[in-house]
């Protein structure tokens, strides 16, 4: 189930940051909505749908902002960790861009970032888990060549069976250079 229209709240400030005037200067050219809580305490507010950029504008704030010690994030009302709500939104992001819909694939298992997702779709996720539409794996077939397949036989071929000494011997001499 999407749970798309959700919202990404971003609070931050008052920070000593010498960064903390972009931070505020970027949230307000790409939030949906922004509102000053108190004197340099901000919060940013993202509706992630089908459009990618907004996702990718809150990822880029949440970047800049998740050190902060006053920072908080929320998802659809719910405190978020930032590195997951960070990662959520570039991979919403990126994936809304390039093919328009979630096409993770959850073969090894669920990204921590996934289940905040308003893209994430818990059915098909328990179902690439449980094996289901996942593609037949690909047979590679290789061929060792002769020398290989001598040596795994435990022969040496001729053109390398040069004896290597362990040490250099005394009567050699160094290379010219």
């Amino acid at each position: 189930m999407q749970r798309l229209g959700s919202t990404l709240s971003v609070v931050f400030g008052p920070s000593r940051s010498r960064f903390f005037a972009k931070a505020v200067t970027y949230a307000r050219a790409v939030a949906d909505e922004i509102e000053e809580l108190e004197p340099d305490r901000y919060r940013a507010s993202f509706t992630l749908g089908r459009d990618p950029r907004p996702y990718a504008d809150a990822s880029a704030l949440i970047a800049r902002v998740r050190h902060w010690r006053g920072s908080e994030f929320c998802l659809r009302g719910i405190p978020v960790d930032p590195t997951i709500a960070k990662d959520m939104g570039w991979c919403a992001g990126d994936q809304l861009r390039r093919h328009g819909t979630c096409r993770e694939r959850f073969f090894w298992g669920v990204p921590r970032r996934c289940p905040a997702c308003p893209l994430y779709d818990r059915e098909r996720a328990e179902a690439e888990l449980q094996g289901e539409g996942v593609p037949p794996p690909i047979a590679i077939e290789l061929e060792f060549g002769p020398n290989l397949r001598a040596a795994l036989r435990g022969e040496i071929p001729d053109e390398l069976s040069a004896e290597v000494p362990d040490f250099v011997p005394d009567d050699w001499q160094a290379p010219p250079g």
